[in-house]
């Protein structure tokens, strides 16, 4: 997976991916040739909850105590059931995004952390919503 979205963009417009499939906006690009799903339904909203759900794995806790750690974990709790709403549909993320090499665990899936693919998807997704903002 390249740095960034500019790193995939065509001459003249739009964008090829990996693979050489030219795509005609970001959201194709990472909907269908950098994630591998369909364009129907709704990509925009997908994509957003795809960011979401690699951003809380990119959370990282606070050093320096456990009162500390307690006080962020409930609201990392919290934050993650705005996301995905229930514990499975959480786990079913964190078993996706491992199976894609977006992130690794240890003993623990909910206890993952982004690969470079996962930080580098992150960072893609973080400016493509800054182009959805209208």
């Amino acid at each position: 997976m390249k740095e960034s979205l500019s790193a995939y963009a065509a001459p003249g417009g739009g964008y090829i991916d990996d693979a050489g499939v030219h795509h005609g906006d970001a959201t194709d690009l990472i909907q269908v040739g950098l994630l591998g799903f369909c364009d129907c339904g709704d990509p925009k909203k997908n994509l957003q909850h795809v960011l979401r759900g690699l951003a809380l794995i990119d959370e990282r806790g606070p050093t320096g105590g456990h009162s500390a750690w307690d006080s962020w974990y409930q609201e990392h709790k919290a934050r993650e059931r705005d996301v995905f709403a229930s514990d499975t549909t959480a786990l079913f993320f964190y078993y996706w995004a491992t199976s894609r090499d977006f992130s690794e665990h240890g003993g623990n899936v909910l206890a993952s952390w982004l690969t470079e693919d996962g930080r580098r998807l992150l960072g893609m997704l973080r400016e493509w919503e800054a182009t959805q903002a209208t």
